[in-house]
C-alpha cells in the first residue's frame, strides 16, 4: 500500500505547478481526478485501489461528492489546488 501512495506522492512531485486553482467538490471521473493528479487513469485507480471498500463502486462512470471528498482524504488534495 505504501508503494502504490509513494507512486502517486512522486507523480505529485513531477507535476508541481504553482497555480491557484480549487478543488470543487462535485462528482468526477476517473478521468478527472487522474488529470487532477497528473497520473494516467490506470496509475490513479492502482492508487485507489487499497482504499476500495472506504470509497465504495462509483454511480455510473463518476465518483460522489462525497466519494470524491474520501479520496481527497485518503490519498491526498492535489499539491498544486485547493480545496473549495
Amino acid at each position: 500500500m505504501e508503494d502504490r501512495i509513494f507512486v502517486l506522492e512522486n507523480a505529485l512531485q513531477m507535476k508541481k505547478e504553482e497555480s491557484d486553482e480549487k478543488i470543487r467538490l462535485k462528482a468526477y471521473s476517473t478521468k478527472e481526478l487522474a488529470d487532477l493528479y497528473g497520473v494516467s487513469e490506470k496509475k490513479f485507480r492502482y492508487c485507489l485501489s487499497p482504499f476500495k471498500n472506504h470509497i465504495g463502486q462509483k454511480i455510473g462512470c463518476h465518483y460522489t461528492p462525497r466519494q470524491a471528498k474520501i479520496i481527497f482524504e485518503k490519498v491526498g488534495i492535489p499539491e498544486y489546488t485547493t480545496l473549495e
